[in-house]
């Protein structure tokens, strides 16, 4: 994957590896526009699974720019704030796949991601199954 869409992860000796997307970064949605339309050219389902869950937070949560653009955002760098973040990036990507795939495709999330969208009428929701 191309290293500019990724997150820099920061520890005390600065970078330490990379981490998930970028939503700080214009070239992450460029990069997802691309892909998005090359996989729906090669696969004819009618869903598409836009992914956006289960995000590495402590990776996001020590990249300055990540927490500058969560900050701007009106977030902030909590857990709770990057929760909002994932959401809103899970939200991006179901509308670059809504308005980039050909022939259309239905964008999917999973579970929580998903149900802080409010499954919005252009996505659909799959839940797991969890035993209590």
């Amino acid at each position: 994957m191309e290293p500019a869409v990724l997150t820099s992860c920061h520890g005390a000796d600065g970078i330490i590896g990379t981490g998930p997307l970028n939503p700080a970064k214009e070239t992450t949605f460029e990069f997802l526009t691309t892909l998005f339309a090359e996989v729906a050219s090669l696969f004819e389902e009618k869903m598409f699974m836009v992914g956006g869950d289960e995000v590495n937070f402590g990776c996001w949560q020590s990249n300055p720019e990540v927490v500058a653009f969560a900050g701007s955002k009106g977030w902030g760098n909590s857990t709770a704030g990057m929760k909002q973040l994932e959401s809103y990036c899970a939200l991006i990507y179901a509308m670059l796949c809504y308005s980039t795939c050909q022939p259309a495709r239905l964008p999917m999330c999973f579970g929580v991601t998903c149900l802080r969208l409010m499954c919005s009428a252009a996505a659909a929701c799959a839940m797991r199954w969890r035993p209590r």
